[in-house]
């Protein structure tokens, strides 16, 4: 999952990103816009080794809040060993009232909650959030128990023998804001965030990467 991306934007001389780190790393991907304007684009995407199809793109509330810049939720999904699973990435606002309302409207039934439960299921992404707090602990909620919701783990509370990273900001990071959640059905392996000279230029925050295993995939 990768945030802030660019499409045809004078500041980034009008390179499409998303599209160039695909070919680059004989890739799939996908982009979600959550800014048009003429030929440019920005937002967020995915890339895989698996082709991707996109099931939902929602446009997320502001909760009121004077907010920089729209934010969009995507929901896509690939096949593995014959089982989908379900990946959504988002980039949440800045202010609580923002992620308050994001948040919830991520949980509704037509989106996370439309997920079936017993199907494997990713969500990462810059949250704008650390954990423990209110927005946190309703993502990783036992949703199992009369609800539509998967179970969703925070990776880096669940891996085996990890001390949990900080991705932000890179330089020197201070604050755990990007997040990976697995719904139950990933074992959880290990939990990295490569931080070295080429990461810290890439972007001002670091890289998170999980090791799953999905069994019977």
């Amino acid at each position: 999952a990768v945030q802030e991306v660019d499409v045809g934007r004078p500041r980034s001389r009008g390179d499409d990103q998303l599209t160039y780190l695909a070919h680059e790393l004989g890739l799939h991907c996908l982009f979600a816009p959550s800014v048009v304007n003429g030929e440019e684009r920005y937002g967020h995407g995915l890339l895989s080794t698996h082709p991707l199809s996109l099931v939902t793109q929602v446009r997320l509330p502001t909760g009121g809040s004077r907010v920089i810049e729209p934010r969009d939720a995507l929901h896509a999904s690939m096949t593995l060993g014959g089982q989908t699973v379900s990946v959504i990435t988002t980039h949440l606002g800045l202010a609580y009232p923002e992620r308050f309302a994001q948040v919830a409207r991520l949980l509704a039934d037509d989106f996370l909650g439309g997920i079936p439960p017993g199907q494997p299921a990713l969500f990462l992404g810059d949250l704008n959030f650390a954990p423990g707090g209110r927005l946190y602990r309703q993502l990783v909620a036992d949703w199992s128990r009369g609800s539509a919701h998967p179970l969703f783990r925070d990776v880096q509370a669940h891996a085996p023998g990890h001390t949990a990273v900080k991705t932000f900001p890179s330089f020197l990071p201070v604050r755990q804001l990007d997040h990976i959640f697995v719904s139950s059905q990933f074992k959880i392996l290990a939990v990295h965030s490569p931080a070295n000279l080429l990461t810290r230029r890439a972007s001002d925050h670091l890289p998170l990467v999980a090791d799953l295993e999905l069994p019977h995939a």
